[in-house]
């Protein structure tokens, strides 16, 4: 097991990017939910730039392309579907793997989530020239199922988010209470037990072989964070 903390996982993908500087470097965070994909990535993305003295990295989200509400209600078994909401077929796998064919054009669109809408939103963000690095971070971006598989291909970094699924259960259902999608704890426990953790279990049973593996995601942001690296080669 090698330790590394967020400085040196950042200095390791800025040395590998500068190894391809004829194409982006692509750095994708995935986990189960709860995991803290976020709380590694962002700050992953701020010490990359600010060892490079540039903001050559560029972060972003997965959650832009969910299917909007509209979508899922013409789709049929619409009801299952807003039940799921969050697992891989409530998502545009499809878009998403044509949007990461597109990330070695000079300027790339991305979506975004509105969590007040609960709806995608087109006009999420740019990568731009200069972000020569991207890191995307999702629930569903180490899924070993098609498309998402197919997307990853183009990954030269893979990081899995290894969390407790006790761990995540809890965050879980303290964020559906805290963000007022449900207002009992039963509620929020009924709602994390029957979608959430269904894409869990998911999520651990068909991951890609993940290039790093972080450990611990309880750490603040920019504190050391535990990382094992694997002996996988990246893709």
């Amino acid at each position: 097991m090698i330790t590394l903390d967020i400085d040196s996982l950042a200095q390791r993908i800025i040395d590998a990017a500068t190894c391809h500087p004829e194409r982006r470097y692509i750095v994708a965070i995935g986990g189960i939910p709860g995991s803290g994909k976020s709380t590694v990535a962002y700050p992953l993305v701020d010490r990359i730039n600010a060892l490079a003295g540039t903001d050559v990295a560029m972060g972003l989200g997965t959650d832009g392309w969910h299917y909007s509400q509209a979508q899922l209600r013409a789709m049929n078994d619409s009801e299952m579907l807003f039940r799921r909401r969050g697992a891989h077929f409530t998502f545009d796998g499809l878009g998403y793997e044509s949007f990461v064919r597109t990330l070695d054009e000079p300027e790339v669109q991305f979506p975004s989530f509105s969590h007040c809408d609960k709806d995608p939103v087109a006009d999420g963000g740019w990568i731009r020239p200069q972000h020569r690095i991207v890191v995307i971070e999702g629930l569903h971006s180490l899924l070993d199922k098609a498309p998402w598989s197919t997307a990853a291909l183009r990954y030269d970094e893979k990081v899995w988010v290894d969390t407790p699924i006790e761990v995540a259960r809890d965050r879980i259902i303290r964020r559906h209470l805290n963000d007022g999608v449900e207002a009992t704890l039963e509620a929020a426990t009924r709602r994390a037990e029957g979608s959430d953790l269904l894409n869990a279990r998911t999520l651990r049973k068909h991951v890609l072989t993940p290039t790093v593996v972080v450990q611990d995601t309880v750490a603040p942001p920019r504190a050391h964070v535990p990382i094992e690296a694997s002996k996988a080669v990246a893709a």
